[in-house]
This record gives structure tokens, sequence and C-alpha cells, in this order.
């Protein structure tokens, strides 16, 4: 008997042992496997409970306290339709609505979620002629701060100009959040302050002991400061993408813009971003002109960057011309002008093995009445509707278009049957792409040049220009169909639903989502500009 007793004993005990053990291991897998490191943390209180964990306990405390839960759908309701919520509580009603007021053209597709960080801007300032010609800084804000950069002749200045009419603290740049936008003011300068050839320095007395501040001029991109006689800084503002440079003051005609780099698959890898993109109204201090760009890089980014950054100057350059200038307008006619334009930028961007399409579009006012006229090299379009007519202003230079077959068979070069690629690449015409040009004459960068294209007002003309990654996936016919029945409020969500009338800002962002719909596998740029506005709009990047 006590050995019988003894023997259960230990088995009881034995079974005991394996109970807490297989219960310490349920909780084991219940730690690693179901709560997550973050849940793991609030399960562990610390031994140690610091001045700031403290501070963070009594907000997380107060706003846990404070904040109203969300009221439940149908199907999450208690039974009986009995309302279980503390009587001190109160629902918040849920709401399809964004931020952007297009919650339900966000959910279907029409629109992306709207993005709830701060835009913010990058300046670039880059000395162009004058003894410290070359020298360049660039400062990145974000929407509050209060970031500022001097500009004069001693050390302590952020940019250094070492040119004797230059005074020791000469202007001072910041960051006005409230009208976001780049200022300028001349420090009482001895010499004088210009932008764009227009003084902005105070007047002075003469033998005045103090000297005054001039008023604060808002800065975009592409404007000339004059410090002195010699020194000029070309400033850049960039927009917070790192694809798109805009500079747009107020137009009388809808812009707007929008891009994405898209993934390789749904819930895939983000392809590196190489469109760039570029809008300046008015061109670099020209009233009357103005240009809208996409470069789509291969091989990366640099060409189509070094593209962005050539193009507009060039043209300035080029327009600075009165003779060309009063040419342009007098004969409606910009064909000269944008070869020349194509084959400058050509000639600087040193890209052996790096290369971009581009589309340009170049604008001029005459009136209330505009021209447009666009020249391209590459796959991105630019397409119009005027009236109910159908307009391309781009050639595709892909190796399976008609034309470019042609051009070929011009130049003794015939394709087989089915080749769709030289060397790898499906265009043969692009900026760039140095090495490339060196073995195979048939690649260019010659590029083709629409006709002028007068919009009127009545017409209510309406253009989008987009790079390759919209194109693969629908065809220009569809896209400006798209673009103008969002325009005029007639489309609809899955649901049936009537989407408003949108702006060039929501058509742009319409197609872009399109194309993700549409499982496009290529970065996206689209930029939309509405002829059809009868007010002016204060242009804001996207």
């Amino acid at each position: 008997m006590v050995v019988v007793e003894k023997v259960l004993v230990v088995g009881g005990i034995m079974l005991v042992g394996y109970g807490v053990y297989a219960f310490t291991c349920r909780l084991r897998r219940r730690w690693h496997c179901v709560g997550g490191p973050e849940e793991r943390e609030e399960l562990t209180e610390p031994l140690v409970t610091t001045e700031e964990n403290q501070s963070t306990i009594k907000r997380q405390s107060t706003a846990n306290s404070s904040a109203k839960r969300l009221k439940p759908s149908p199907s999450q309701a208690s039974p009986q339709g009995i309302d279980k919520r503390p009587k001190d509580e109160e629902w918040i009603e849920p709401v399809t609505t964004t931020a952007s007021g297009h919650g339900d053209m966000e959910s279907n597709g029409l629109l992306p979620p709207a993005d709830a960080t701060a835009q913010s801007t990058n300046l670039q300032l880059e000395v162009i002629s004058g003894p410290s010609a070359g020298v360049h800084i660039s400062q990145q804000s974000k929407k509050g701060s209060g970031l500022t950069l001097t500009v004069g002749r001693i050390l302590q200045n952020d940019l250094v100009l070492n040119d004797p009419e230059v005074s020791g603290k000469h202007a001072l740049i910041s960051w006005n959040s409230k009208i976001s936008k780049w200022e300028l003011v001349d420090m009482g300068s001895l010499n004088g302050t210009l932008v764009n050839y227009r003084s902005v320095a105070a007047t002075h007395a003469p033998n005045a002991p103090i000297r005054q501040r001039g008023n604060p001029v808002g800065l975009v991109n592409g404007d000339i400061v004059t410090l002195g006689s010699t020194s000029q800084v070309l400033v850049r503002i960039l927009s917070g993408k790192k694809s798109a440079h805009f500079a747009i003051a107020s137009t009388p005609f809808g812009v707007g813009l929008a891009a994405d780099p898209m993934t390789t698959r749904r819930g895939g890898k983000q392809l590196p971003m190489e469109d760039v993109n570029l809008a300046e109204w008015p061109l670099r201090g020209f009233q009357e002109f103005g240009v809208f760009c996409i470069f789509d890089g291969h091989g990366g980014a640099a060409a189509a960057e070094a593209a962005s950054r050539l193009m507009p100057q060039k043209l300035s350059d080029i327009l600075s011309d009165e003779e060309k200038r009063s040419r342009v307008i007098n004969e409606c006619d910009a064909t000269e002008v944008l070869q020349e334009a194509f084959r400058e930028t050509e000639e600087e961007i040193d890209g052996e093995y790096e290369g971009c399409t581009a589309t340009v579009l170049l604008l001029w006012a005459e009136g209330r009445d505009y021209y447009a006229q666009c020249a391209n090299v590459g796959d991105s379009a630019c397409v119009f509707c005027i009236g109910d007519k159908h307009i391309p202003v781009t050639e595709d230079h892909r190796l399976t278009s008609f034309s470019e077959r042609c051009r070929l068979l011009e130049m003794g070069k015939q394709l087989r049957e089915g080749e769709t690629r030289l060397c790898g690449m499906n265009i043969a015409r692009a900026l760039g792409d140095k090495f490339l040009k060196e073995q195979d004459d048939s690649f260019s960068s010659q590029p083709y040049v629409s006709e002028v294209l007068k919009l009127e007002p009545e017409s209510r003309a309406l253009a989008v220009m987009a790079s390759d990654g919209l194109w693969d996936v629908m065809s220009s016919r569809r896209a400006l169909n798209f673009a103008v029945e969002a325009r005029d409020g007639k489309c609809a969500t899955a649901e049936g639903r009537k989407v408003p009338p949108q702006s060039a800002e929501g058509i742009a962002d319409m197609l872009v989502s399109k194309a993700r719909a549409l499982r496009t596998k290529d970065n996206t740029s689209v930029i939309v500009l509405d002829f059809g506005c009868n007010s002016k709009l204060n242009f804001r990047t996207l």
C-alpha cells in the first residue's frame, strides 16, 4: 500500500507539472505569435518610470479619456438595439469623405487617398555671373517652418559672394508660411538688389545714418536676382515631390499635376521615380510665355533632371533675343525656337549611358487667346481637346510606330518583322544616350514639332500631357474623354454616384489613379491644362 501511495503521489505531481508546462507553452506561443512587439511592451511595466515616461503616460491617459468613440455599423450594434455606451461619451458619425472632400471617389479608385503630410519646397540658389559664379546652396522648408537664408559678402552669410559691390549683409530670403512662399528682402544694401531687373531696394535719403530695408518680394522658380551690377543669382524652387519642378504664379487657366512611381505588382516594391515634370508660368520673366514639360528618364533620373534645368533656361535665352521673340508672336510659329532649345539642351547633357524622353509644350498669350506648340522626342505624349476635336500634338517615337519605322527606312535602316528594339531600346529618339548615338546613327535627338494651335476662350480647350505610364494602359482618346467628362461632372463612381465637376488638379489625380487601377507597370506623370476656366486660379503645388 505504501508503495502504491508513493506511486500515486509521484504520478500526481508529474501530471500537475505537465499541466503547468503545457499552460506555460500556450502562454509563450500567445506571447510571441499573437501579441507582437508593441503589445508585449504594453504588458510589461518598466521598473523605473522616468519623467518622460510619466508625461507620455499622462498624455495618453488624457487623450484616451477625452476621445470619442466611433458609432458602430448596424452589423456591429448590440442586440435589441441596446445602447451600451457610457452616458458621458458621444458617438462620432462615420463619414465617407476625406479631408479633400472626395471620399467616395478615393474608395472607388477615382482619386488616391489624401496625403496628410505637409508639402515642402526646396530652394536652390546658384550664382550664374560675377566673381563668385558657380557657387550654389539649397534649403528645404516645410510648411510652418521659419527658415531663412542670408546673402552677402562676409563669411557669416549662407551664400557668400566675393564681390566688392555686394554689401556685407546684402539680402535676406525667408519662407513665409502664411502665404506658402519664399520672400526676399533687401537689407539696406549700398548698391541695391534687382529681381528680374526691377529694383526691390528701399529708397534712401542722401547721407542717411540708417539704411532702410526694402519690402518683401515673393520669389518664383526661374527668377534672376542681381546684387550690385555683376553678380546674378538664379532662383530654383522645387516642390516637395522630387519629380515636380513647379513655378506658377497666377494663371487664367487651370493647371494640375499628379505623379506616382507605381509598383511592379500590387503590394510590391515601389519603382524608382525617373519622371521629372516642369511647369513655369511666366517663363523666366517673359509674362506672355510659359512652358510645361515631362521628361521620362531611363537608366536613372540624371538626364531627366538635367533636361528640366536646361530646357527652360535655353528657351528663355533664345526668347530674350527681341527679333526671335517678335517673330514667334507675329508669325505665330515657334518651330525654330523649340528646335534650337532641344539642340542646345542635347549638347549640354552629359549622359553617356542615361537618357530621357522630352515633351515640351510652349504657350504664349495674345489678348484673350493662347497659342500652343509642342515638340517631343520619345514616347511621352500630349493631346488637346478643342471643341469636339481630339488633336494630338506629339509623335510616338517607339520602334513599333509607323512614322519612326519610315524615318529609319529613309536612313537605310530596315527593321526585321517583329523587331521592336535597337540596342535594347524601344525608342530611337531621346535626349542623352551619347554612347548609343556614337555607336548607331539611328538614334537621334531631333524633335518632332507640331503645328501651332490657337486656343480661344469659347473653345474650352483641355490638354493632357503624360508619360508612357498612362499611355501604356489608356489610349489618348479614352484619356482625353475621361478628362473632359471629369471636368464637366459626367463621371460616376462604381456605385453610380455622380462625381462633381473636377478642377485640373482633380483631373490629373483621377488619371493617375485610373492608371494605377489598370495596373500600369511604369512611372506615371500627368499634367492637365484646362483653358475652360473663367476665373484666375492661384496655383498650389501638388
